[in-house]
């Protein structure tokens, strides 16, 4: 059989998985480049792929986001502590970087 890759790929739910991909549709609309700031403490924009990376202010991100989340009381409060829960796992679970007002994917 094929070598099974030793990295467990962590599980997204549906919902940060829809919260992810709202990120990288804000990317695509609303990205910048990384100020040389942010290129200077942040690895991972010299490589190949990491040339094409862009980084979102997080409110183009939060908009998108709240589109994507479903929740039970479709409450604007409902909706900020959705997206700051998922925000916060991205970021743990190394899917996300943020940094000042900006938010961007992490390609490995």
């Amino acid at each position: 059989g094929e070598a099974k890759p030793t990295v467990k790929k962590r599980k997204l739910s549906a919902r940060d998985d829809a919260i992810l991909t709202s990120l990288s549709e804000a990317i695509a609309a609303h990205g910048v480049e990384p100020t040389a700031e942010i290129k200077a403490k942040f690895g991972g924009f010299d490589s190949l792929r990491g040339n094409q990376q862009k980084i979102v202010n997080i409110e183009h991100w939060r908009e998108l986001a709240y589109k994507a989340i479903v929740v039970d009381t479709n409450t604007e409060d409902a909706k900020r502590k959705a997206f700051k829960r998922c925000r916060d796992k991205l970021l743990n679970q190394g899917f996300t970087v943020e940094y000042d007002a900006y938010a961007w994917r992490i390609f490995e």
